[in-house]
């Protein structure tokens, strides 16, 4: 069994793509200043082009972690990139729901 750095298949290649932006949209999202004054919905109405960008973030989030769940079971696809966008993925998922949590808490 040969584990490559890169992906093979268009799939793999789809999923670290999709995380690369996720990251971008993070970076994007932790340089913009929020206002934590406010809480529950109002927050949400405050804060509009942040929850936004953080709906975005958690979109890219699944759909990478999805993509790489199909390139490595379907595919066959064993790259180390791949699994890293999943770990991502995932961690992406459990931190949009803290996040949700903390704003009307």
């Amino acid at each position: 069994m040969k584990i490559n750095f890169l992906p093979r298949t268009k799939l793999g290649q789809y999923s670290v793509i999709t995380m690369a932006l996720t990251l971008i949209f993070f970076i994007v999202g932790s340089l913009m200043s929020w206002d934590f004054s406010y809480y529950g919905f109002k927050f949400i109405a405050k804060n509009q082009i942040h929850i936004a960008v953080l709906f975005i973030i958690f979109i890219l989030g699944v759909l990478a972690c999805a993509l790489g769940f199909i390139a490595i079971d379907k595919k066959r696809d064993k790259s180390i990139l791949v699994l890293i966008s999943i770990i991502l993925g995932i961690n992406n998922i459990v931190g949009f729901f803290s996040f949700i949590a903390h704003i009307f808490i």
